[in-house]
C-alpha cells in the first residue's frame, strides 16, 4: 500500500489515456432495443442513442428517461429477464486471462497484454484495451475456459488486511506489497525480498484497496457479452460505440455490439438487495454438531448469489438482483416511510433440482408491512415451478418490510429459496 502512494500521481495521468477506439462504421446497424421501464409495458424499437437524458429509439418522439428504465436488453439476445454472461473465457481463449475487479465492483475479464509497475492493461472480450491502475483493482483472479460461474476463489482464498496477498495453486500466500506485473506473472516484495507469483499458478490477487463506499443517486451496470461488468456513472452514445464512465474513473469506449444488458438502480428505485437487512435463518433441526455460525454460513441470506456462490436461478431463468435464502428465513428492511411500494419475483433456486430424487424444494413465503400480512404464496412454491410475481405492495408511510419464508410439505429438504429483483420504489 505505501509503496504504491507513491505511483498516484503517475497513476492517475494514465487514467487519462483512453483506450483504443475500434474503426468507426459508415452506417452502423441498429440493433432492436427493448426497454423495461419501471411503471408501464416495455418499448421496443431500433435503438438510436443514449446520454444523460436519457434512451432514444428510432422514430420516437421523445427520449426515455433514465431513472424510469430497469433494464434496456435487445430483442435478439435470449429471452429471460436478464442476460447472464458465461461462466469462463472462451474455449479457444489463449494467452493470460485474468478477472479483474475494480473498486466500485466493476469486474473486468479478457486477455492480459502487458503489465508494469504501474498497473496492468487488459483486453476485454469483444471491447478495446483497457489500462488499469492498480489503485483502482481490488481484486485479480485468473480467469480461462474451466472456471465456472459457481466459482469464487475471492471467498475461498481471503485477503489479508493491512497488506497485498497473492495465493498460489499450491495454497501458498504471498504477503507483503505489489511490486508490479509482466507477462510471466505478478510481483510481491516483503522485507527486502521479491517473488513474482506466475500467472500460470495465481488463484487470486488481494490487493489492499477499499472498496468504494455505496452509490449514491442513479448508476448503470453496462454487462457484456464477454462477461465485463462496468458499474458506470454515466453512458453515452450512438447506435455504434458507447463511452462508459465508471464509478472508479476508468472511461471505456464499448461497442454497441458487445453489449448485453444495462440496468440501472438508484433513480426512482433501489433494490433491496442494495439496502441493509436483518436476516435470520432457523434451522429445522438442531444438531450439536453444527454450531450457529456454521449453519448461517451454509444457508444465511446472500445478495445477488445463492450462499454456495452461483448466479440466482429459477426454472432456468438467471436474475441478476435478489436474495438467496433457505427456509426457515426471515429477512427484515427499515424504510422509514420513505418508499411507496414493493414488488418482486419469489421462486426456489434450481441448486434445490440438483438434490436427492424427489427433494426438489418444497417452501411458502409472505410479505408483511408493519406486522400486517401483504402478500402470500397462497400455498406450496417447489423446484422447477417458474418464479411468482409478488405484489405489488403498497409501502405507503410504512416503517418496515418483513420477507418471510417457510417449510412446506417437504420439510427442510433443499429449501433454498430466491427473493428476486426485489424493488422498492422511492417516495417522491
Amino acid at each position: 500500500m505505501a509503496a504504491r502512494s507513491l505511483r498516484t500521481a503517475s497513476a492517475l495521468a494514465l487514467l487519462a489515456v483512453a483506450a483504443a477506439v475500434a474503426p468507426a462504421t459508415a452506417a452502423p446497424a441498429r440493433r432492436s432495443a427493448e426497454v423495461v421501464r419501471l411503471d408501464g409495458d416495455p418499448v421496443r424499437g431500433p435503438f438510436a442513442s443514449i446520454g444523460a437524458d436519457g434512451i432514444r429509439l428510432e422514430g420516437a418522439a421523445a427520449p426515455i428517461a433514465l431513472d424510469e428504465v430497469r433494464v434496456l436488453r435487445w430483442s435478439d439476445a435470449a429471452a429471460g429477464p436478464t442476460a447472464h454472461p458465461p461462466g469462463g473465457a472462451p474455449a479457444d481463449a489463449s494467452g493470460t486471462r485474468l478477472l479483474v475487479v475494480l473498486r466500485g465492483d466493476e469486474m473486468l475479464r479478457g486477455r492480459l497484454r502487458t503489465g508494469d509497475d504501474e498497473g496492468l492493461e487488459l483486453e476485454p472480450d469483444g471491447l478495446p484495451p483497457v489500462r488499469i491502475p492498480f489503485e483502482q483493482v481490488r481484486r485479480v483472479e485468473r480467469d480461462g475456459p474451466d472456471r465456472g460461474p459457481c466459482d469464487e476463489p475471492g471467498r475461498a482464498h481471503l485477503p489479508r488486511p493491512g497488506s497485498d496477498v497473492a495465493w498460489t495453486t499450491a495454497g501458498d500466500a504471498y504477503v507483503g506489497t505489489l511490486a508490479g506485473a509482466d507477462a510471466d506473472g505478478v510481483a510481491i516484495e516483503q522485507g527486502g525480498a521479491r517473488r513474482t507469483v506466475r500467472w500460470g499458478d495465481l488463484v487470486v490477487l488481494h490487493v489492499d484497496e477499499p472498496a468504494l463506499a455505496p452509490a449514491e443517486g442513479l448508476v448503470a451496470e453496462v454487462e457484456t457479452s464477454g462477461g465485463t461488468r462496468l458499474v458506470a456513472t454515466s453512458v453515452e452514445g450512438d447506435a455504434s460505440t458507447w463511452t462508459v464512465r465508471t464509478r472508479t474513473g476508468l472511461s471505456v469506449p464499448v461497442p454497441v455490439a458487445a453489449v448485453a444488458a444495462v440496468r440501472w438502480r438508484g433513480g426512482r428505485f433501489v433494490y433491496l438487495s442494495d439496502l441493509p437487512y436483518a436476516s435470520t435463518f432457523e434451522p429445522y433441526y438442531a444438531d450439536d454438531l453444527l454450531d450457529a455460525k456454521t449453519l448461517e454460513r451454509w444457508y444465511g441470506a446472500r445478495t445477488d448469489r445463492t450462499p454456495s456462490g452461483c448466479p440466482l436461478r429459477v426454472a432456468g431463468v438467471t436474475y441478476r438482483h435478489g436474495v438467496a435464502v433457505h427456509a426457515r428465513s426471515t429477512l427484515r428492511v427499515a424504510l422509514d416511510g420513505a418508499y411507496t411500494r414493493f414488488q418482486a419475483q419469489f421462486g426456489v433456486d434450481d441448486e434445490a433440482l440438483a438434490g436427492a430424487e424427489g427433494s426438489r424444494g418444497d417452501v411458502v413465503a409472505r410479505v408483511l408491512v408493519d406486522g400486517r400480512e401483504a402478500w402470500t404464496s397462497g400455498g406450496s412454491v417447489r423446484g422447477g415451478e417458474a418464479a411468482r410475481v409478488v405484489g405489488p405492495v403498497d409501502l405507503g408511510g410504512a416503517k418496515e418490510l418483513v420477507l418471510e419464508v417457510g417449510f412446506g410439505g417437504d420439510q427442510h429438504r433443499m429449501d433454498r429459496a430466491d427473493w428476486l429483483d426485489p424493488v422498492l420504489v422511492r417516495a417522491r
